[in-house]
C-alpha cells in the first residue's frame, strides 16, 4: 500500500479468487520466484524500483439514451 499511495493512487476494489494450481504451475512459480531473488541479492533496492506488477480488469460501462 506504501507504493500505492507513494504514486498518489488508491485501490478502488479488490476481489481474491481462489484457484488450484497444478503442479506444473507451482513449478513455473517456484522458478520465477527463484529468479526474482537472485536478481534482488545480485542488484539489491535497485531491482526493485524496476518491478511493475498489476491485474488487468476490463469494466465495461453503459449508458441507455433516456
Amino acid at each position: 500500500m506504501a507504493i500505492i499511495d507513494a504514486l498518489g493512487y488508491s485501490k478502488a476494489y479488490t476481489r481474491q479468487v481462489p484457484r488450484s494450481l497444478t503442479t506444473e504451475h507451482r513449478c513455473q512459480r517456484k522458478t520465477i520466484y527463484s529468479e526474482l531473488l537472485e536478481h534482488f541479492d545480485v542488484e539489491g533496492e535497485a531491482f526493485l524500483s524496476r518491478i511493475v506488477i498489476g491485474d488487468e480488469t476490463w469494466a465495461h460501462h453503459y449508458e441507455p439514451e433516456t
